[in-house]
């Protein structure tokens, strides 16, 4: 059953395992840009600490592992995220934004090859990172919102409900033809009103000595 108890846990469990991905991100600049920290005085013993402890678990050993759990856990947390719903939602713009995010992701790397200032390239990585990041972030919210509007059931039965309208324009001396759309098996349709006889069963109101002007 989907309750609104069950969806505010979802929704927690979601930003928890999120905000996880993030502070695994974090971690990974602070470890691996420690010179650029310490230069700008954001350094503290608290946080070394902690680093050791944490170090000890294999996480921050190597750069691309700290990366490769915090992509694990953002894709975690996109798995249960629905989403407001968008009628642009196409596979090819979607997949441009994940692959242009794992690019620039993995690819930031190669900032740690070049022979300049260190604090130039922990800035520069650090910007690209964040940008893929982002990028994936919104590339794989929206896959995940398609692929729930896509395989989303019909609990009210709307589709099966629909039937086919008049589309044929029918027109006469005194007709009156109003053109509209209508839903028909989630396709929307083009379609006529047609009043044929406008006079029949026709009633005409007023209030006491209201009259007809000529």
């Amino acid at each position: 059953m989907s309750t609104g108890e069950n969806e505010q846990g979802l929704r927690g469990i979601i930003d928890f395992v999120r905000k996880a991905s993030v502070f695994l991100l974090a971690l990974h600049f602070y470890v691996f840009c420690y010179s650029f920290f310490v230069d700008i005085g954001m350094s503290a013993g608290i946080v070394e600490r902690i680093l050791l402890n944490i170090g000890e678990t294999g996480i921050v050993k190597e750069p691309l592992s700290t990366k490769l759990f915090s992509l694990f856990l953002l894709i975690l947390s996109l798995f249960g995220n629905n989403g407001r719903k968008e009628e642009d939602l196409k596979p090819r713009n979607i997949l441009a934004y994940i692959a242009a995010g794992l690019f620039l992701y993995f690819g930031a790397t190669l900032f740690f090859y070049l022979h300049t200032d260190p604090n130039v390239i922990a800035v520069c990585y650090i910007f690209v990172v964040v940008l893929g990041y982002l990028l994936m972030l919104a590339g794989g919210a929206k896959l995940s919102r398609l692929i729930s509007l896509n395989f989303k059931k019909d609990i009210f039965n709307e589709l099966n409900e629909t039937f086919p309208q008049q589309e044929e324009l029918i027109n006469n001396e005194y007709s009156i033809n109003l053109p509209g759309e209508y839903n028909l098996k989630g396709k929307i349709r083009k379609m006529w009103i047609n009043i044929q006889n406008p006079f029949r069963a026709l009633l005409i109101m007023g209030t006491p000595g209201s009259r007809r002007k000529e």
